[in-house]
């Protein structure tokens, strides 16, 4: 059975090219914890900066490279 779970991108800062806000930091960090538990297979973005900086932990732990679907 394949399981397919959908994250909004981390809370960014007010210049979006900042990258993320530390609250979007936690967010990620909270996300991972989550789902480390979860057999993470696959990641896939569809915003290149704001979402590969959120998946950047998980993909990091389940040494994926996130797939660039925009």
């Amino acid at each position: 059975m394949t399981t397919v779970i959908f994250v909004n991108a981390a809370e960014e800062e007010a210049t979006p090219s900042a990258g993320l806000s530390e609250e979007g930091q936690d967010q990620t960090r909270l996300f991972t914890k989550v789902l480390r538990h979860i057999d993470v297979t696959a990641i896939y973005i569809l915003y290149m900066n704001k979402a590969m900086q959120t998946a950047a932990p998980l993909s990091e732990l389940r040494q994926l490279h996130p797939v660039y679907t925009g």
